[in-house]
């Protein structure tokens, strides 16, 4: 194990609706190639050793969540569904035309962020073999693929001189590249949230009060 950078260069502006871990991302690719059954259980998901990264003994990954500067937003609408015939038959009243449920607008808007660059970078503790032979087969981050968004061009994993899996430098003191227990917090840091520490993130099972990366944007 040692201390790695992974860059990923993007193709298209990404469709992210939380903060993307490398570790869970890095988690999805050992489910596919090992034919893990659909998420519903905890023991479904691959374990810790399963994954090209250290484990920490709080109970997480040494590894980040995705940095970016955000350069813009833009505001997509894209087609949900066709409703059949006999479904807008029922929406004989303009005052009753649904915005939610299975009768929900045609056109639906889909935020992206096109980062800076369309660069995205992770700082992990890990196998730099292992992690470039999961990644290879990974294509597309965040939201809706088949839209054509979030598309990846390519990845880059390399040395870095530094562990900042957990912390790396800041202009006032250290900051956090993941969430973070609050023992692990830096002192005085004012960037708290409810997460998760491990995959799956998207669980509202086993939230803490955790210390989290600020978000950088250009204005």
């Amino acid at each position: 194990m040692q201390p790695l950078q992974i860059t990923c260069k993007l193709a298209t502006g990404l469709a992210m609706h939380h903060p993307l871990a490398i570790d869970g991302l890095l988690a999805a690719m050992v489910a596919a190639r090992d034919s893990y059954p659909p998420i519903a259980l905890e023991e479904r998901i691959p374990p810790p050793e399963a994954l090209p990264l250290a484990w920490h003994p709080a109970g997480f990954h040494h590894a980040s969540q995705a940095h970016l500067v955000i350069q813009a937003y833009e505001t997509v609408r894209w087609s949900r569904t066709l409703l059949p015939i006999h479904r807008l038959a029922l929406l004989t009243d303009r005052g009753k035309f649904p915005v939610g449920g299975r009768f929900k607008a045609y056109w639906m808007p889909l935020r992206k962020v096109l980062p800076a660059g369309m660069v995205l970078t992770w700082w992990v503790m890990g196998d730099a073999q292992g992690i470039r032979e999961l990644l290879r087969h990974t294509f597309g981050l965040g939201a809706k693929h088949n839209a054509g968004h979030g598309w990846v061009a390519s990845w880059t994993v390399e040395p870095w001189a530094d562990d900042w899996s957990l912390l790396r430098p800041g202009d006032e003191g250290p900051e956090p590249t993941r969430p973070l227990p609050m023992e692990l917090a830096p002192e005085g840091w004012q960037g708290l949230e409810v997460r998760r520490l491990t995959y799956p993130y998207w669980r509202r099972d086993g939230q803490v009060l955790a210390a989290v990366p600020m978000r950088v944007e250009n204005k």
